[in-house]
Parts: C-alpha cells; sequence; structure tokens
C-alpha cells in the first residue's frame, strides 16, 4: 500500500483524483474503504496523509499532529509545493486571519513537517518525492514517475484527458465558490507581497 504524504493545501486532492482516473483505482480511507471520486472498479491504490492539521482557533491558527513516524512506512509519496502558496491556500481554507504571528506558526511548521518526511527519506525503503509545481507544468511527466512507483502502466492519452478533466472541475469549484481567478490571483499577489519575506525566514531546509 502506497501513502501519499503532504502539508495541507499541497495539491493532494488534485493528485488523487488524476491518479484515480490515471489508474480506475480509487483511494483508501484510514479506516480501509474505498473513496472514490469516479466509478472505479479496481482496488485502491494507496492512503492520504497530512500529518498536521490546521484549525481556525478563534482566531488564532492551531496545529494538530498526527505523529506520523516515517521509518513506520515502506512506500511513501511527499508531495510538496511553493510555501507562500500553500500558506495562502491554507489561510483561505480554515478562514483563519493573516496575521504575522499566525504565518509564523504556519511557516514554521511547514518547514518542520517538511524536514521531517525528506530528512527521513533514508528511512523509507521506497520514497518519491513530487513538486505540485511539477505536476502543473510537468503533468504528463510527473504522472509517469508516480505511476512508475505505483506499479501502473502509463498512457500519455489517458493522462492528458485526466488532467484536463480535474482542471475543469477545480476551476468549476472556484466558480461556485464565486472565486473567480482574477480575484484569486489578485488576492494571491496581495499575500505573496506582504508576507512572503516572513515566510522564507522561517525556512529550515529546501
Amino acid at each position: 500500500m502506497v501513502n501519499l504524504v503532504s502539508f495541507p493545501r499541497s495539491g493532494c486532492h488534485w493528485l488523487m483524483r488524476v491518479i484515480e482516473l490515471c489508474t480506475d483505482r480509487p483511494r483508501m480511507s484510514r479506516n480501509g474503504y474505498a473513496l472514490p471520486w469516479y466509478n472505479s472498479k479496481r482496488d485502491p491504490w494507496g492512503v492520504h496523509h497530512h500529518d498536521y492539521e490546521f484549525v481556525n482557533d478563534s482566531g488564532r491558527i492551531k496545529l494538530l499532529k498526527d505523529e506520523l513516524k516515517p521509518e513506520k512506512f515502506s512506500h511513501v509519496i511527499y508531495l510538496h509545493r511553493n510555501p507562500i502558496d500553500t500558506l495562502y491556500s491554507l489561510f483561505e481554507f480554515i478562514d483563519c486571519p493573516q496575521t504575522a504571528e499566525n504565518i509564523k506558526i504556519a511557516s514554521q511548521s511547514y518547514y518542520l513537517h517538511k524536514e521531517k518526511w525528506l530528512g527521513g527519506a533514508d528511512l523509507i525503503p521506497n520514497f518519491l518525492t513530487v513538486r505540485y509545481e511539477d505536476l502543473l507544468d510537468h503533468g504528463c511527466d510527473t504522472m509517469e514517475l508516480i505511476l512508475d512507483f505505483l506499479g501502473e502502466d502509463y498512457c500519455r492519452v489517458v493522462a492528458e484527458d485526466a488532467f484536463d478533466k480535474v482542471k475543469h472541475k477545480t476551476t468549476a469549484l472556484k466558480r461556485a465558490r464565486n472565486f473567480g481567478s482574477l480575484v484569486y490571483e489578485r488576492q494571491r499577489s496581495d499575500f505573496h507581497e506582504k508576507f512572503s519575506d516572513l515566510i522564507l525566514k522561517c525556512q529550515i531546509i529546501e
């Protein structure tokens, strides 16, 4: 069983949808139940873990840890994303005030999460690192690596169709939230300008 591990808002659901469409295999819950988005007919390919979760605790960001240990896993795909975009998405998702204190807590947690899993890669027999940006810019080539790691056949036509379907779905979700692309890009740009230096100062490793 493969474990997909990612910091929250790193594109995990996006990737899991593409994997399901490419393999006809859904993800699995931690309780052992198949969790299909589509009409998948094969057994689950793996399970997803954030390890860290965040909530808005009366205006303060609060970290909840699962305390997972890398050495307990034999097959891991670690998905990570640009920290500034990740944290912008996180704060929008949990509707938490973007104060300097909250940003610092989330930033430190991001780098600790990354250090834990990338630093612990040598303890995991089968380990693959995937950047969310590579899925966006080199989707099919990146999926070929992922499917090979999963022991699945790769077909470029199927992968291209999967990316098209998932991109259409995520665009529709944004529109349903009345969160158009222009508004999103403007707010993300403002976040970058205001907090990039603070986020990067919390960096531990890259």
